[in-house]
């Protein structure tokens, strides 16, 4: 059975996941967790200073 407009759908589904392949494999096997960690702890650390400073 034929249905139009499958031939999109099917490409659309090929790219999201050719794109979580590559996320899960950037992941894994790059330093992205330790960059991801310290870009968290900055903004950790500015947070407390703009509370220090406000007050909040």
């Amino acid at each position: 059975m034929y249905i139009p407009g499958l031939g999109c759908l099917k490409g659309c589904l090929m790219v999201l996941l050719v794109l979580a392949v590559a996320g899960v494999a950037l992941w894994n096997f790059t330093p992205l967790p330790q960059y991801w960690d310290n870009v968290v702890g900055w903004f950790d650390s500015a947070r407390d200073w703009v509370n220090s400073v406000f007050g909040t």
